[in-house]
This record gives C-alpha cells, sequence and structure tokens, in this order.
C-alpha cells in the first residue's frame, strides 16, 4: 500500500512475502510491514499504483517510477537493471515538459502535461495506449 502525506511524503506498507517489488522497501521486506516514509528526496504531490509498479509526480513536474518493468511501464528507455525497480527512478519524458496528473494501470502507465496532451507508455496488448494505428505491444518510454 501506498499512502500520501500533507507535507508531499509517501509511506509504503503491506503484508510482503517478496513476490513484487512494487514498495520500494529492499530486500528486507519480507513478512508484514509498518508504515514506513520512502526516501525520494523530493516533495510528491501525487501517487498512482499500478499492479506491480507505481508513479509519483514531484512538484516539479516530474515523474518517478518504481517497480516491475517487465512490460516497460516505469518508461525507461534502456534497462540495464534487474527485472524491477526498488526505488524510484525518473521516467524518460522529453526534456522541460511537466506533468500535472499521472495514472497506472495494470501493466501500462500515462500522464497528462501541463498543456492537457496524454502520454503513454508501457503494454499495449489490448490497446489500452491509446496509440492508433501502431501495433499492440509494448513501449518503453512516452
Amino acid at each position: 500500500m501506498l499512502a500520501l502525506d500533507a507535507e508531499g511524503e509517501i509511506w509504503s506498507w503491506a503484508l510482503d512475502f517478496g513476490s513484487a517489488h512494487s514498495l520500494a522497501r529492499g530486500p528486507e521486506r519480507r513478512g508484514p510491514q509498518s508504515p514506513r516514509p520512502l526516501a525520494s528526496g523530493t516533495r510528491i504531490l501525487q501517487v498512482a499504483a499500478g499492479d506491480d509498479h507505481s508513479l509519483l509526480l514531484t512538484e516539479v513536474g516530474e515523474v518517478l517510477a518504481f517497480g516491475s518493468n517487465h512490460a516497460h511501464q516505469l518508461g525507461v528507455e534502456s534497462w540495464d537493471g534487474p527485472p524491477v525497480a526498488e526505488y524510484p527512478i525518473p521516467v524518460c519524458m522529453p526534456e522541460g515538459l511537466r506533468v500535472s496528473e499521472v495514472s497506472a494501470g495494470a501493466e501500462h502507465s500515462a500522464a497528462v502535461d501541463e498543456n492537457g496532451a496524454l502520454w503513454t507508455w508501457g503494454q499495449s496488448q489490448n490497446g489500452q495506449l491509446g496509440r492508433i494505428g501502431e501495433d499492440f505491444t509494448a513501449y518503453n518510454r512516452p
């Protein structure tokens, strides 16, 4: 579970037996957990949780992601790391773009920028990214 407090701090907790790394808890996270803050290093305005990944929107309009990346739902252009990101990493949005809202689906992610444009990435097997005329594959960046 994730919660956002009034100061922009993210808290995570769950009954976790190591099946997914979407809580940014690290390897010591087995068994019941008490709420504890995530060290994101910046004030968070919004949190969105998908099946095995989560998105954070910072006060400067940057999107951070963590959890599973098996369907490219973290929005990183190239990924040499493990199949999960245990701590928040920046999504590869176009430089200078400010995001105003984020959403996380089962295996896909979306963001709306300050001009109202929709950006999507991740699994599009059923057309959930809304990319008309493109094949239904996974996209690793917005």
